[in-house]
Formats: structure tokens, sequence, C-alpha cells
């Protein structure tokens, strides 16, 4: 098994954002096109150019398209091109692989928390490695207050509070 690093993770979200944002991008272009009454069945998905080219003429002729920068669209597509779908699997592991680390990393710690009871500070040390917040529960030590007993007279003005009270419902 390979080494997997925090800056493997950061860039294997790097390459599926691209890739997602770019799907997301031609999506909203097409559902345009559908809106404004193109046959998107016979639009080819990978061909960006006419893609792009019916967007443009339909924005030109007033349709509500989004705008489209077409060289950057071009220049993102070329790179979606290029990605291999290998390195776009491994991405995903990367990712899963850090969310179970996690995962297991939080559990840990809570359950150390809990059982060994080290003190916050090394908690909070451990868990700052890798990027976790310590939840300790604090033992709250309970005050007690001494609580006047009510004279004669307050209880009987409580008993006439509460029977006015239930007579007006």
């Amino acid at each position: 098994m390979t080494k997997t690093t925090i800056a493997d993770l950061l860039d294997a979200v790097d390459k599926i954002n691209k890739f997602v944002k770019f799907g997301e991008r031609v999506g909203r272009i097409i559902g345009q096109l559908a809106s404004a009454g193109i046959d998107v069945s016979r639009i080819n998905p990978y061909d960006i150019n006419s893609l792009i080219s019916i967007a443009v003429r339909l924005r030109s002729q007033g349709y509500n398209v989004e705008e489209i920068d077409i060289e950057e669209l071009r220049e993102e597509f070329r790179e979606i091109l290029e990605m291999d779908l290998d390195e776009i699997n491994k991405a995903n592991r990367t990712i899963r692989r850090f969310i179970s680390t996690y995962k297991s990393a939080s559990s840990t710690l809570s359950v150390v928390n809990r059982t060994v009871g080290a003190g916050l500070d090394q908690m909070q040390a451990l868990a700052q490695l890798f990027g976790l917040k310590v939840g300790r529960e604090e033992k709250v030590e309970e005050e007690v207050e001494e609580v006047e007993e009510l004279e004669d007279e307050e209880i009987e003005e409580l008993r006439e509070a509460i029977k006015q009270f239930k007579n007006k419902r």
C-alpha cells in the first residue's frame, strides 16, 4: 500500500472538483439549450465546439443562455479529456481513505478521552495533528443551594393563585 499524505488528499479533491464542476457547467448549458427549445438529444456532448457555437448563437438571438467564456471552457475540456480515469479513481480512493481515517481517529480520541481520561492539553495536541476537535465532558459539581421553606402565608397565597387559575379555564 502506498503512502498517502494530506497533500495527496488536497490534490485528489482538486482533480475531482475540476471533473465535477466541468460536468455541472456543461449540464447547465445543455439545460439552457433545452429550455430554449433545442433538441439536446441530437447534440454530441463530446463535441464541445458545436455545443458552444449553439449556445453563443442562441445568446445572440436574445435567449437567456449563460455567457460562456469559450477559451476557458475549451481549456477545461482539454484538461478533462487528458484526465486518466485511473487518476480519478485513485483520487476517489484517497478521499475515502481520508474520511475513514478521520472517522477512526475521531472515534479513537473520543474513546481514549472517556476511558483513559487523558489530559485535555494532551488530547488537543493529538487531535490537532488530524485537525480534529476534542469534546471533553467536564464534570460539573452541582451546587446545592439552601432553599428557604415557604411560610404558611405564602403557601396559602400560592393555593389561592392556583385555584383562581383553574377557575378561569
